[in-house]
């Protein structure tokens, strides 16, 4: 699908340049992985500013960003609002990046919504799960609007910390799945209490990764109580069982 036209290797991130067979354009991936300073962080910035000036073609710009842009995508951990205010000022100064490109000078980075969960990062901690948006897709406009039926999607995790994140330029999204609704239940006794007792208390059935996946977009609006907490750790020794005699069928170490 692709052809490679160059690649960058830098410390804390990696360019690939693409040229799409098919339609010709030119797409620049910039895969990031954020260190910890945030002197470092800034200079990070500054190099993806310096790259995104030399390279025509599409931007995409995505990884472990380590950063939210706003206190509303951290649960219980702290929010650094200079890491947050430099993140928004690279979004900002993007725009005012002037390339060789055809499009002239680039488009200011935005994001697609994130579908399946406000989060893309969780751990344990002396004060429960710490959540957070620390993963993320930045594209240009031309992008989106080459692109414009393309979704990004949050993939449920097994091992890691951190949920793996796929974007799709194609709209496979069909629509919630339909429900039949029949206006006889309306009389059934205790109707409504049924109703409200079920939204409270999620049961969580079906596989384990599915299960894991519930339990993760219950986070991020409260705490497990004791038995969701244990169902979920359960889930994730089954996995890793799985796992282990996955590894042992195929001959891995």
């Amino acid at each position: 699908m692709f052809s490679l036209n160059s690649s960058i290797k830098y410390q804390n991130f990696l360019l690939l340049s693409w040229t799409v067979k098919g339609c010709g354009e030119i797409i620049n991936v910039l895969s990031v992985y954020e260190p910890q300073k945030v002197v470092d962080k800034r200079a990070l910035w500054a190099r993806i500013l310096s790259a995104m000036h030399s390279l025509d073609g599409f931007w995409v710009v995505l990884g472990d960003i380590d950063v939210v842009r706003c206190a509303e995508e951290r649960k219980n951990s702290k929010y650094k609002l200079r890491c947050a205010r430099d993140l928004n000022d690279f979004i900002h100064e993007s725009s005012e990046t002037k390339s060789r490109s055809k499009f002239g000078p680039t488009s200011s980075l935005c994001e697609y919504p994130l579908k399946g969960s406000r989060y893309t990062f969780m751990v344990n901690s002396v004060k429960g799960k710490k959540t957070s948006k620390i993963d993320r897709v930045f594209f240009c406009h031309e992008f989106q609007n080459k692109w414009s039926d393309a979704s990004l999607c949050r993939l449920p995790h097994r091992f890691s910390d951190h949920n793996p994140l796929l974007l799709l330029v194609a709209d496979l999204n069909y629509g919630p799945k339909p429900f039949r609704f029949f206006n006889s239940w309306f009389e059934k006794p205790n109707f409504e209490m049924v109703v409200a007792q079920a939204l409270e208390s999620p049961v969580f059935e079906g596989p384990t990764n599915l299960v894991l996946m519930a339990q993760a977009l219950v986070l991020e609006d409260r705490d497990l109580d004791e038995d969701e907490e244990w169902i979920r750790m359960q889930c994730k020794k089954d996995l890793e069982v799985l796992e282990q005699n996955k590894a042992k069928d195929e001959g891995r170490n």
